[in-house]
């Protein structure tokens, strides 16, 4: 094989300010065909997580002032991986080519004959002052942004050589990247060469990211505010009339979750959707699913019901999983929703019963006050002599069957599924603890419980838990947490995502207000 036919392909992809959110569809494309990532300090793990399990994955970034790699070692580690065959994604913070050294990569490349793609991305320029709610443009104020490094290499004392009788003279919004260090010089040259004194100044701190602060002020006041407040890099530094606009279109850091991270430890497709809500509210949401839900395979028994369902009165669900594998399992005997037509149909909450009818345009017959199984119970409006079928977890709590029969119903109890661990959801959640990355987990299943705290030894989970919240969906969930000698701090009054949210947005609320 010749060296032209083993060469590679290196995309040069910008993955955005900080945010997984903000990662654009294409750059999330290229990391899915990558063999070989090389990223930079500010990019996430969220991120890097759409590279396939098996890519190599190299850090090339500066963290605590030392950088690993100079630009000309990265140069020529793009050419050497790309030269061996490799599909390489360069990933860099921002834009690729807006102060990301894009450029010289990009020469190296070409000099090198290697094919390549630029993929640009969502500039801290931008996305900095819309996060922090400054238009860096508008008609009134300002009609032109005007981009500059507040860091240069090969500077005498790292000073900044830029024109600045020029650029003071300038009237749009002027916006310096990587500039934390040199405040006061770009506050001090702007002013000797004639920017008034007055001009509003924004500080953005970690913009896009959980922890993201903003602090406004004048020109001539923000050198000593900044040390004020110990603000450090990394920074955008905003200055100009827009400025004073945040006032009115703050629309991020007010937000009831804002800066909060929070855990979740449900099954990967139920956690996605719980993941989307607590973002609308500001919170970063890292999703780690410990437990995983696994159809029983041949299922015989369930085959029989499916093929008998016309002796039964009653179809009782007690949750999404349950309905989702019954339903897949019905059509896989050649079956439909004509099959149940017969049947009253229960659900053990207004979620289940959402699902049931979104994917399957059946409506609940009965949903109860409380949704837990002992009002399932307590509530169904059947006579005594009439048939229920149950379709749930392998293992689950009897509390629904036994009220039922009790009540005089006869009752078959079908397993469907088995709950089993994700492993490596589990790591993730110990790594995230332990990296003090949470400030909330929430638990929504005793199972899930189990399985993650039953993998941290005790002295071992006091501390990784010491300094986090923890919220649970409802009571039993709760005992089960406290069972483990933890306590349980926030707990939702209707066993569902949503009031676990509101209780979530109460609780910090509260704390706000006192």
């Amino acid at each position: 094989m010749t060296a032209e036919t083993r060469k590679g392909k290196v995309f040069l992809v910008g993955a955005g300010p900080g945010s997984p959110e903000l990662l654009t569809l294409k750059a999330i494309n290229c990391l899915k065909q990558a063999t070989v990532v090389l990223y930079d300090y500010l990019v996430q793990e969220e991120v890097l997580q759409y590279a396939p399990p098996e890519a190599e994955r190299i850090f090339v970034g500066k963290k605590a002032g030392k950088q690993i790699y100079t630009q000309e070692e990265i140069n020529i580690l793009l050419c050497q991986k790309a030269l061996a065959g490799e599909t390489v994604v360069r990933l860099k913070g921002g834009d690729p080519f807006l102060l990301g050294r894009g450029g010289e990569e990009a020469l190296a490349l070409q000099e090198n004959g290697i094919e390549f793609e630029i993929v640009p991305g969502v500039s801290s320029a931008i996305a900095a002052p819309a996060y922090a709610g400054i238009p860096v443009t508008h008609r009134d104020y300002s009609s032109s942004v005007h981009i500059f490094t507040g860091h240069q290499r090969d500077t005498k004392n790292g000073e900044l050589s830029l024109d600045w009788e020029t650029i003071a003279r300038l009237e749009g919004t002027l916006i310096f990247l990587m500039g934390g260090a040199n405040l006061r010089l770009i506050a001090g040259e702007l002013i000797k060469f004639g920017k008034p004194r007055s001009t509003p100044v924004a500080l953005i701190y970690r913009a896009t990211y959980p922890e993201q602060k903003t602090l406004v002020s004048t020109l001539d006041k923000v050198v000593e505010v900044a040390q004020a407040k110990n603000v450090n890099s990394p920074v955008v530094i905003v200055i100009g009339e827009c400025v004073g606009l945040r006032e009115k279109i703050n629309w991020l850091e007010n937000r009831p979750l804002f800066g909060r991270r929070i855990l979740i430890t449900r099954p990967e497709e139920q956690g996605e959707d719980f993941a989307r809500l607590l973002s609308s509210y500001g919170a970063t949401a890292f999703l780690a699913p410990v437990i995983t839900i696994v159809p029983l395979e041949n299922n015989r028994p369930l085959w029989r019901i499916l093929d008998s369902l016309a002796e039964f009165d009653w179809l009782l669900f007690a949750s999404i999983n349950s309905i989702k594998i019954f339903m897949q399992e019905l059509y896989m005997r050649g079956k439909d929703v004509r099959a149940l037509a017969e049947l009253k149909i229960g659900t053990i909450g207004a979620r289940t019963a959402e699902y049931l009818y979104k994917n399957w345009k059946i409506e609940a017959d009965f949903v109860p006050s409380e949704f837990v199984q002992e009002n399932l119970a307590g509530e169904l409006p059947a006579t005594p002599g009439q048939k229920i079928l149950i379709p749930r977890a392998a293992t689950s709590r009897d509390v629904l069957p036994i009220v039922l029969r009790q009540k005089g119903l006869e009752v078959e109890v079908i397993p469907v599924y088995e709950i089993a661990p994700h492993r490596e959801g589990i790591k993730k959640a110990k790594r995230l603890l332990a990296e003090n990355m949470v400030d909330v987990i929430t638990f929504t299943a005793s199972s899930a419980v189990k399985f993650l705290l039953g993998n941290i030894h005790p002295e071992r989970r006091e501390e990784l838990f010491s300094n986090v919240l923890i919220a649970s969906i409802g009571p039993i969930t709760s005992k089960t947490i406290r069972e483990y000698g933890l306590p349980v701090h926030i707990e939702a009054r209707e066993f569902t995502t949503e009031s676990l949210l509101q209780e979530l947005i109460h609780y910090y609320k509260s704390k706000i207000e006192h």
